[in-house]
């Protein structure tokens, strides 16, 4: 049966815990990628938490996307900074360690 993701082969694997964490200002990958995907695997049964970032592409990692240098770059621009932090803060918990 085809879902329109491309998600079938999902009904072989052991459900595994998932964390999406994606800006809602990424022009690269639009978030509702992310949404429908978390969507489609709440539906299966998958422990899946998601976080909207008020960041770009790159902010989630405390970093710019440099069209120049074709990478991403570091950067202290608030919006990354705090996106950054709470990505980390996420990474934490998931290794289960209190940040």
């Amino acid at each position: 049966m085809s879902d329109g993701l491309g998600l079938s082969w999902l009904a072989d694997i052991a459900p595994v815990p998932v964390h999406f964490v994606h800006g809602t200002a990424d022009a690269i990958v639009d978030v509702a990628h992310s949404r429908r995907l978390h969507t489609a695997l709440r539906e299966r049964g998958w422990p899946v938490t998601f976080t909207e970032l008020d960041t770009d592409h790159a902010g989630i990692v405390k970093t710019v996307c440099d069209p120049h240098l074709n990478r991403c770059r570091p950067t202290d621009l608030d919006h990354a900074v705090r996106a950054g932090d709470h990505t980390a803060q996420l990474m934490a918990q998931a290794a289960g360690q209190r940040h």
